[in-house]
């Protein structure tokens, strides 16, 4: 999709080179020139950006996967305590999200 937007950039840069063009004469190539820059610069930037996301995404599946795998070794060693340390949160979050509600109702 992105590289959809910057093929759209580079397709309007070249068409408002081709409108100035008409007009300028010799300040024609320094336009172009300059407008070819701005794409390239454009383009150059979404490179860095999408490689630094991909390497940060990469990271991050990494951790995942290895805090997934320290987890699950985890509960094979010891499955009656992970059980029990899953009820606990499952208490803990019950009571936190409102299951000791007291409904006051005020006669008048």
């Amino acid at each position: 999709m992105p590289h959809n937007r910057i093929e759209d950039a580079r397709k309007g840069a070249r068409q408002v080179q081709d409108a100035v063009s008409g007009g300028l004469g010799d300040g024609e190539a320094q336009l172009r020139d300059t407008l070819n820059e701005a794409v390239s610069s454009v383009q150059d930037a979404y490179g860095r950006a999408r490689d630094q996301a991909d390497t940060a995404l990469g990271e991050a599946q990494g951790r995942a996967e290895a805090v997934y795998g320290e987890l699950q070794d985890y509960i094979r060693e010891k499955p009656l305590l992970a059980v029990g340390l899953g009820a606990l949160a499952g208490v803990l979050l019950w009571h936190m999200l409102g299951a000791n509600r007291k409904v006051i109702y005020v006669r008048k």
